[in-house]
C-alpha cells in the first residue's frame, strides 16, 4: 500500500491509497498543529509550511489506514 496525494479540484488535502483508492480529507489550517506536528520540527523550530503538512498527512493516512488489497 502506498498512500498519494490526491486533487479533486477542491481546497481538501486528498490522501488515497494506491491499491484500493479508499481516500481521507484534511483540512490545513497552522494556527491549529497536530498534536505530534513536533516530528517535523527542524533545528528546534516547528515549520509553518503546507509541505511540512502533506507528509504527515501522508503518514497519518499510512498509521490508519487497513488496506483491503
Amino acid at each position: 500500500m502506498a498512500a498519494r496525494l490526491g486533487d479533486d479540484g477542491t481546497f481538501d488535502t486528498v490522501i488515497y491509497c494506491s491499491e484500493c483508492g479508499q481516500e481521507q480529507r484534511y483540512n490545513y489550517d497552522s494556527s491549529d498543529p497536530p498534536e505530534d506536528w513536533d516530528c517535523f520540527k527542524v533545528d528546534g523550530e516547528q515549520p509553518d509550511t503546507y509541505a511540512a503538512w502533506v507528509d504527515w498527512c501522508l503518514e497519518d493516512f499510512e498509521g490508519d489506514h487497513v488496506c483491503e488489497k
